[in-house]
């Protein structure tokens, strides 16, 4: 038995650790977990472990056992960077001469680098009272470094002052205003504390609240005419048109122009509410 990595009953586990005979000599193992939750290697697992003094294996060799998988992640100690490791994998009842080997320089950490927005823009204002809120989003370029944040920033004078940086995600409320112009900035950040450049938006107007309105559209109800105007321009999705207090929806609206697909009958009572 040779060279042959054995497993062993319960009664051999010692302080915590397995134990198993490689090469004739007894040597403890440790249990590395599956992926995403790695545990380092004990330094003490090493040859000549309980004054053994059997020649199986070379000095310095350290030995884990792992769960089935084709992925295993071990920690390495950061002393270790920029040298050579050197690793073989075997499954038990195969002899050390069967092992893969496989050669890896251990490498420091890489900085990674922050993927910025690529555009800012404002969506669709909603009010409380005469006071407008405004959502500003980022858009992005490409998948960002995982735990990447974003700096954000705003300005009611054009750019000119920028408010204290306030960390968020990829959407962005400053306060609300009741007159002026509201822009703000994104920064991509990272946990580490490097940034990206700030990227702005446009300078966005304040926009009053729209105003309902109600009235009867201009035009000739004689059975024949079907284009009909209003006063103002229909905020998209606002216009309720009625005919004889039923409301119709076989129409168009281009602007302040009702064009009917089929005339209005002779002496029929239009009405129209919308906001502008």
């Amino acid at each position: 038995m040779d060279d042959v990595l054995v497993s062993t009953t319960q009664n051999s586990v010692q302080n915590g650790a397995q134990w198993a005979l490689i090469g004739q000599e007894w040597v403890g193992i440790v249990h590395v977990g599956a992926p995403g939750s790695p545990q380092e290697i004990g330094p003490g697992l090493i040859r000549g472990l309980r004054e053994s003094i059997s020649t199986g294996h070379a000095l310095g060799e350290q030995f884990a056992a792992c769960p089935l998988s084709s992925l295993i992640k071990i920690r390495v100690d950061p002393g270790y960077i920029g040298q050579t490791v050197y690793v073989q994998v075997l499954t038990a009842g195969q002899q050390l001469g069967d092992s893969v080997v496989k050669s890896v320089v251990i490498q420091g950490p890489t900085s990674l680098t922050p993927v910025n927005p690529s555009a800012v823009s404002a969506g669709a204002p909603s009010y409380s009272g005469s006071d407008e809120t405004l959502t500003f989003s980022a858009t992005l370029p490409s998948v960002p470094p995982a735990g990447q944040a974003y700096n954000w920033q705003y300005s009611i004078d054009t750019g000119s002052t920028w408010s204290a940086s306030i960390v968020g995600g990829l959407s962005f409320t400053p306060p609300v205003f009741s007159a002026g112009t509201m822009m703000v900035r994104a920064q991509a950040a990272l946990s580490d504390g490097i940034v990206g450049v700030w990227i702005e938006s446009e300078d966005v107007s304040y926009a009053a609240p729209p105003q309902g309105f109600q009235e009867v559209p201009t035009g000739a109800t004689d059975g024949v005419n079907t284009l009909f105007g209003l006063s103002h321009t229909p905020i998209a999705g606002t216009l309720h048109l009625f005919m004889g207090g039923l409301l119709v929806t076989d129409y168009g609206i281009a602007g302040t122009d009702i064009t009917f697909s089929t005339p209005p009958t002779s002496g029929a009572s239009l009405y129209a509410t919308y906001s502008y």
